[in-house]
């Protein structure tokens, strides 16, 4: 569904410490649209220029390559936003995103972009900020990449997505797709399957219903921590 709805009130991140009159200018200029979980927001390839604001849910900015590899770049959280390389550049998307949640987004459009962002200081700034953040986040994905096992990554990633539940227990609920912990780390679903396997076998992890547990966090922490480079 692409459902327009009334605005809320709720800020983005890129407005922060905008004007209030470009605050203003943002909630006349934006509409509102929804999509649900699973359904493709941006195609990668497609012309359009417009940024979207997530204002609930969550999306997914993914790249395929052309074996059909899915590389997960990150998960975007209500009041960050996407779109906004065709908008500056003029270029066809160079990602998919696809709603991972129901997914509501406020749309501008992107000569409507450009005009909020280069007519307040601050929210330029705030836009700089973002891009040099991104391009720290896709340096340190690329050495990780390169320097660190694929084995090695997929316990990073289970050791970020574990939340504590009781004294150094921790756990994963629900455990995730393994075609999910690949596309996040670079790598393919049957090498996360066959590494799980291994983790399981040597009790460093086990399954209860539908969650993943880590029965001795410090011991697991401590492998990971082996690594001191690898994004925790």
């Amino acid at each position: 569904m692409n459902a327009i709805r009334q605005l809320d009130p709720a800020v983005p991140s890129l407005f922060a410490a905008a004007a209030s009159t470009t605050l203003a200018r943002y909630r006349a200029l934006a509409s509102r649209k929804s999509y649900d979980a699973g359904q493709n927001v941006v195609a990668k390839g497609d012309s359009g220029t417009e940024v979207m604001f997530i204002v609930s849910g969550r999306a997914t900015v993914t790249h395929f390559s052309s074996q059909g590899r899915e590389v997960r770049i990150q998960t975007l959280e209500p009041g960050e936003f996407f779109g906004e390389y065709a908008a500056i550049d003029g270029l066809p998307r160079s990602t998919d995103v696809d709603a991972l949640d129901d997914l509501e987004v406020d749309v501008l459009s992107g000569p409507h972009f450009a005009e909020l962002v280069f007519g307040d200081a601050t929210v330029a700034r705030a836009l700089s900020v973002r891009h040099a953040s991104m391009l720290r986040l896709l340096t340190r994905r690329i050495y990780e990449l390169t320097v660190y096992k694929a084995s090695d990554r997929i316990r990073a990633e289970i050791l970020k997505a574990s939340v504590p539940a009781s004294d150094n227990v921790a756990v994963i609920s629900p455990a995730p797709k393994h075609a999910d912990i690949a596309a996040l780390v670079g790598t393919q679903r049957h090498v996360v399957t066959g590494e799980i396997s291994r983790l399981m076998k040597s009790g460093l992890i086990s399954r209860e219903g539908s969650d993943l547990i880590i029965p001795d966090y410090r011991a697991f922490q401590m492998m990971v921590s082996a690594n001191p480079s690898l994004d925790l």
